[in-house]
C-alpha cells in the first residue's frame, strides 16, 4: 500500500526507518553477547591477565562469529518467530522488573529480595505460560509479576537490610542512613 499511495522517495524513507531500528537493535545485541562472553566469562574465569589489545581482537572475533551464526540461522527461521521473541521479552520482564524498579527506588530493597524475585518471577512465567491456564485469560506475565513482587517483599523481610555503604552511596547522608536502618516498631 505504501508503494502505491506514496511517492517512491517517501516510501523509501518509511521502509528505511524500521530497517534502521532493526539494525540498531541487532548490533547492540551482538555487542552485548560479545562483551558478556569475553569480559564476563573469558577474562574473569579463563585468562584474567589478558592484554587490552588481545581482548579487543577476541571481542571482534566473537562478534564476527556470533554474527555469522545469527546470519546462518536466519536462512531458516523457526515458525512463529514472533512468539519466541514475545516469550523472551515476557521472561525478561518477569525476572527483572521488580529488582530493577524496587532496587532503584526503595531504600530497603536488598539482594535477597532481588534474587528471590528474579527466580520466582521467571519460574512462574515459564510454568504458567506452558502448563496452566491463567485466570480470566490473563497473560502469564501478569501472574508472574504478582508472584515476583510477593517474592521480593518476602526476600526483603527475610534477608539482611542493605549495608550502610550501599545506602550512603545511593541515598545520601549518615542521618538518613540511621533513620532507614532503624528497626521497625515491634521488630526488635
Amino acid at each position: 500500500m505504501v508503494l502505491e499511495v506514496l511517492p517512491a522517495w517517501v516510501a523509501g524513507g518509511l521502509f528505511a526507518a524500521p530497517l534502521a531500528a532493526i539494525m540498531s537493535t541487532v548490533d547492540s545485541m551482538l555487542l552485548i553477547v560479545s562483551g558478556s562472553i569475553v569480559r564476563d566469562l573469558y577474562v574473569n574465569y579463563v585468562k584474567p591477565d589478558i592484554g587490552h589489545d588481545a581482548q579487543n581482537r577476541l571481542s571482534s572475533a566473537v562478534t564476527l562469529g556470533a554474527g555469522v551464526v545469527v546470519l546462518l540461522l536466519s536462512f531458516r527461521p523457526p515458525d512463529l518467530l514472533e512468539y519466541l521473541v514475545l516469550f523472551a521479552i515476557g521472561g525478561l520482564e518477569a525476572a527483572i522488573m521488580w529488582p530493577l524498579l524496587l532496587g532503584l527506588y526503595w531504600k530497603r530493597g536488598n539482594a535477597a529480595g532481588a534474587g528471590l524475585s528474579s527466580v520466582v518471577g521467571l519460574a512462574t512465567y515459564v510454568v504458567t505460560g506452558q502448563l496452566f491456564e491463567t485466570p480470566f485469560g490473563m497473560d502469564p506475565v501478569v501472574v508472574s509479576l504478582a508472584a515476583g513482587l510477593a517474592a521480593y517483599l518476602a526476600g526483603v523481610a527475610l534477608g539482611p537490610p542493605p549495608g550502610r555503604d550501599a545506602i550512603v552511596k545511593f541515598w545520601g547522608t549518615n542521618r538518613e542512613v540511621r533513620r532507614v536502618l532503624q528497626p521497625a516498631p515491634g521488630r526488635g
